[in-house]
């Protein structure tokens, strides 16, 4: 069990951690995979507006009175939550990144439960490899190949298994996607003990560098502000932007200086196109305090919630309903934005003289 906001001189990140590993583990006992997601099963459900807790019927569910295939609502007769059963390659190597990574921060607090984690990550990584060669919930290749890579080195870090290695310096795929797989090859540099490869990786860098630069002197924001996810707003994005760079500049600061790490978080904060609102509710002194959580029918925000943040809309509007709750691809919260904000902001402390 996980208890936060309680005294019990457990630090409540790392219980954080124990309670997203719980979850996902118990999914994948469940369905012998890592599936899309938990829904409500009907229309009522899934628009409802208040107090989560009554998100229930609080009737027991019995199977056997299940309306599948042609479900109508009554007490009792419907599970509260249904599981996108779903397969799909991608999320098996997500999970296994988190299973992977949290073994190591979970090992001198649960040290039963960081083992379980590795053994679930290396039977997800075996498994995923048999389906995808059996060509098994197939997708897009670009992503799974990324995805892949991440995984790969998360696992060589917390086994140090040389099953991993000619993933982790796969120079192709590293060269052909340096902005996405280079932060992750940097930190597997020092556990690598390869030399050839860390000069195969400063020449990457160095061409990333040059490429990298005119796409931060192309806006006065000084970020890379991608259009080609017009829907979503850039904050989230603009995060994980700035984890990725922190990586870079760690391992080569000659090449990667602090500035993008600050303006990352200065972005969500305020320094962004439209208006000088922060994203992050709670966080500043003028922030969203009108959010898509579970309690946006309250036009209400949840402290510390990470908003989706100001929409580029081509060809250069800027737009950011912030006044109305009901645009998720604005002012939705996601727990991975928030988990960028954390990390930018202790990256942002660390790196102030």
């Amino acid at each position: 069990m996980s208890e936060l906001h309680h005294p019990d001189r457990q630090p409540d990140l790392i219980q954080q951690i124990e309670h997203g590993v719980r979850y996902l583990m118990n999914t994948y006992k469940a369905c012998g995979h890592i599936p899309l997601g938990v829904i409500s099963p009907t229309l009522k459900q899934y628009v409802h507006l208040g107090d989560a807790m009554s998100m229930t019927d609080n009737q027991i569910y019995h199977i056997s009175k299940d309306m599948i295939p042609t479900p109508r609502y009554r007490r009792g007769e419907m599970d509260d939550r249904w599981v996108f059963t779903d397969y799909n390659p991608v999320l098996q190597y997500q999970a296994i990144q988190a299973f992977a990574a949290a073994s190591r921060s979970l090992a001198g607090y649960n040290p039963s439960l960081s083992v379980e984690c590795i053994r679930t990550a290396k039977a997800l990584w075996n498994d995923v490899h048999q389906r995808r060669a059996r060509n098994i919930g197939s997708t897009d290749n670009a992503d799974k190949n990324e995805q892949e890579y991440l995984a790969a080195v998360e696992l060589f870090l917390s086994t140090g298994s040389q099953d991993y290695r000619k993933i982790v310096t796969n120079r192709n795929r590293i060269k052909d996607n340096f902005e996405r797989l280079g932060w992750s090859a940097c930190r597997a540099l020092q556990a690598l003990n390869d030399s050839a490869f860390s000069v195969f990786l400063l020449q990457c860098a160095r061409d990333y560098e040059q490429n990298l630069d005119a796409q931060l002197t192309a806006n006065p924001f000084e970020l890379p502000l991608s259009k080609e996810r017009n829907v979503w707003g850039t904050g989230r994005e603009i995060l994980n932007f700035g984890m990725r760079y922190y990586y870079l500049h760690r391992r080569f600061p000659e090449l990667f200086d602090t500035a993008p790490v600050h303006r990352a978080l200065e972005y969500v904060l305020g320094r962004h196109p439209g208006s000088h609102i922060s994203f992050v509710s709670g966080v500043g002194s003028y922030s969203v305090t009108t959010a898509y959580g579970v309690n946006r029918g309250d036009w209400s925000y949840i402290p510390g919630g990470v908003v989706s943040g100001t929409a580029i809309i081509e060809s250069d509007l800027p737009e950011l309903k912030q006044d109305w709750p009901y645009l998720w691809q604005q002012t939705q919260y996601t727990i991975e934005a928030a988990a960028f904000f954390i990390f930018c902001s202790l990256a942002h402390a660390s790196l102030l003289p």
